[in-house]
């Protein structure tokens, strides 16, 4: 049921993560396209694992980049949704990524949240291991 990302996956992970994102990126002003999700999918393939269950109920996924060290690999998790009937998935799906993420000889996970989802989501989040590292705000240009 939980398994790794294959590339016949791509337009379902596509409009998975376009169906769950619109409603929560639309209220920051964000429009979501599917050709970015698409190319992101690509750029993280190696980093996604999905819930499949005659099609895919859940996917997490990360992005690897280095931002202050040439040896410290950080993986920044980019998605990571699962459908209500399938939540009982949700931490054993975030397990197998961060299993991974380990095996492959990652130094960090970072994670983060929308606003109107912060606080459920922190206590997740400190519960999982995690420890606040930075607020992000945006502004309209």
């Amino acid at each position: 049921m939980i398994v790794k990302y294959e590339e016949k996956y791509l337009a379902e992970a596509t409009n998975f993560i376009a169906d769950r994102y619109a409603l929560p990126m639309g209220k920051y002003g964000f429009d979501l396209h599917p050709g970015k999700i698409l190319e992101t999918i690509k750029q993280c393939a190696d980093n996604i694992f999905v819930i499949d269950d005659n099609g895919i109920h859940g996917i997490i996924g990360g992005l690897i980049y280095s931002p202050y060290s040439e040896t410290d690999s950080v993986v920044h998790v980019l998605s990571w949704c699962v459908d209500p009937e399938y939540r009982r998935y949700s931490l054993r799906l975030y397990k197998k990524f961060e299993s991974h993420c380990k095996a492959k000889g990652f130094a960090r996970i970072s994670v983060s949240a929308l606003f109107d989802d912060l606080e459920e989501r922190s206590k997740l989040y400190t519960r999982m291991g995690y420890k606040p590292t930075e607020m992000q705000y945006m502004k309209e240009l």
